[in-house]
């Protein structure tokens, strides 16, 4: 069953359970869980940086008002849409960034290593909204 998940203002990691809370904007109670492929992850105002620390799945990544940094070290891959917002930080490192699925990514000037669109054999819908630049093709 899919979850919603809010970044914490504390935990750094994806995969860390103190990371993420399924109130928004809750400091004080984590769910002991992480979002993985069925579910939206939200970053917001006060949701602390982030790492993406091990290959991971997630159908939503939704960082409206969110300020912080999102770092890659590690591979991730979404179903669904990908927003990022002008004042975020986002490193993507080396590491890949696969979109599958009817999907939008609203980039907001962000720039990426390694961006996927992988249609698994069928045809996926890809909308990119702003400019997007791609370091290894």
């Amino acid at each position: 069953m899919a979850t919603t998940y809010y970044k914490r203002d504390s935990g750094t990691n994806w995969n860390s359970n103190a990371s993420w809370s399924t109130v928004s904007y809750d400091s004080a109670t984590n769910t002991g869980t992480y979002p993985v492929a069925t579910d939206t992850a939200y970053f917001v105002a006060g949701s602390s940086n982030c790492t993406i620390n091990v290959d991971s799945a997630c159908a939503v990544v939704d960082c409206t008002g969110y300020t912080g940094t999102l770092t890659m070290a590690a591979n991730m891959t979404t179903t669904g849409d990908v927003k990022f917002v002008a004042g975020m930080t986002f490193t993507p490192s080396t590491y890949r960034w696969t979109i599958s699925g009817t999907s939008t990514l609203t980039s907001a000037g962000k720039s990426f290593y390694d961006l996927y669109f992988y249609g698994g054999g069928g045809n996926i819908t890809a909308t990119i909204t702003g400019d997007v630049a791609v370091t290894n093709t």
